[in-house]
This record gives structure tokens, sequence and C-alpha cells, in this order.
């Protein structure tokens, strides 16, 4: 489990480092969580083809699609006076829109605990809806982190 803290705190930044301001499309999302669920295979010694939502869940951590998402939202509510004007012009847009529908969050409301309370609920959802979960002694890892640490990041 150490291998994967010393990847979520030097490879994971480098995936997402400025992606709060980057308009990004589906397919460089997808292709940056493909790198990062590559990470997840080599650490634990999965093949190619496995699948690492399972791991993930079991670990309480998103993937990147997610965390992509979460920094995003999380960033445009900041505190700073030119990022509340930025985040005033934002809500305009379709793409905030989209982004608020996609996570269930009230547009006319959105706040830093609706925009945790949205990734708690996917989180849940995710883990309880995942068809099944890998028990195999090579996958199936405690992981002793906290939870709401890591939705906080």
């Amino acid at each position: 489990m150490s291998r994967m803290h010393l990847m979520e705190s030097f490879c994971l930044p480098l995936l997402y480092y400025g992606c709060e301001v980057l308009s990004l499309s589906n397919q460089q999302v997808n292709q940056l969580n493909i790198c990062w669920n590559s990470v997840y295979r080599k650490v634990f010694k999965m093949h190619q083809w496995e699948s690492v939502k399972e791991l993930q869940w079991l670990c309480e951590r998103l993937d990147l699609k997610h965390i992509v998402d979460k920094r995003r939202l999380f960033f445009l509510k900041s505190q700073n006076t030119v990022l509340q004007i930025c985040f005033g012009l934002f809500t305009h847009s379709r793409e905030f829109v989209q982004l608020c529908y996609k996570y269930d969050i009230d547009v006319a409301l959105c706040s830093s605990g609706a925009i945790f309370a949205a990734f708690v609920v996917i989180l849940v959802t995710l883990f309880f809806h995942s068809k099944s979960v890998c028990l195999s002694p090579v996958h199936s890892v405690s992981c002793n982190c906290e939870f709401s640490a890591f939705i906080g990041e």
C-alpha cells in the first residue's frame, strides 16, 4: 500500500495538474483515466484486461474522471475574489450546467457541501452497484484509508 501512496502523492498530481482550468474532451479525460488505471494494475500486479474499478472502491478511491470533475467544481467554488467572478460567469455556461446535472447538484444552490455530498453519493452508489468484488488474495487489499479524507483532498 505504500507504493500506492507514493503514486498518489507524486504521480497523480502530475496527471490532474491544471485540469481545473483546461477544457478537456471526454477522450482526453479517458486517456488520463487509462493511464491512472495502469498504475493500479502495475502496483497490484493485475493483468491489462482486468478491471481496477472494484479495487478502487475497496480502497475508497475515485477514478480519475471523477477526480477531475471534483477538482473543477471545488476550484470554481473557491473563496478567491477573482475566481468568484470567473465562477459567476461560468455558472451561465452550458458546461457548468452539464457538470452539475451529471452529479445531481442544484445549479442555483451549488455549494461546497452540495459538491461534497454529490461525490459521497457517487462513491457509495458505484460501490454498491459494482457487479462483483474481486476476492482473490492478491487483489483483496485492506487499505485502511479515511474515506472523508480522500474525498476532501
